[in-house]
C-alpha cells in the first residue's frame, strides 16, 4: 500500500508540473496569436492605403538627400574635432 501511495504522489507532482507547463505554453500561444493578428491587420492597412510608385520613390528620394545631409554633418564634425 504505501508503494501505491508513493506512486499516487508522484503522478500528483508530475500533474502539477505538466499543469505549469501547460500554463506555459497556453501563454506563449495567446501572445503569437496575438502577434499574428497584429501583423495581419498591418498587412490589411498596407493593402488599403495602396502605396504608388511616386510615393515609393520620393521616400527613396527623402531617404538619400537625409544620408546625404547626414554624411556631410559628419564630415563636419570630423574636421572640427580634427580628425
Amino acid at each position: 500500500m504505501a508503494g501505491i501511495k508513493a506512486d499516487v504522489a508522484g503522478v500528483k507532482l508530475d500533474v502539477a508540473s505538466a499543469k505549469v507547463e501547460m500554463h506555459s505554453h497556453s501563454d506563449t500561444l495567446n501572445i503569437l496569436l496575438q502577434e499574428v493578428r497584429e501583423i495581419r491587420a498591418a498587412v490589411n492597412d498596407i493593402e488599403r492605403t495602396r502605396v504608388s510608385v511616386g510615393e515609393i520613390e520620393a521616400l527613396h528620394s527623402d531617404v538619400t538627400r537625409m544620408q546625404r545631409g547626414l554624411s556631410d554633418l559628419t564630415a563636419r564634425v570630423e574636421v572640427i574635432e580634427g580628425r
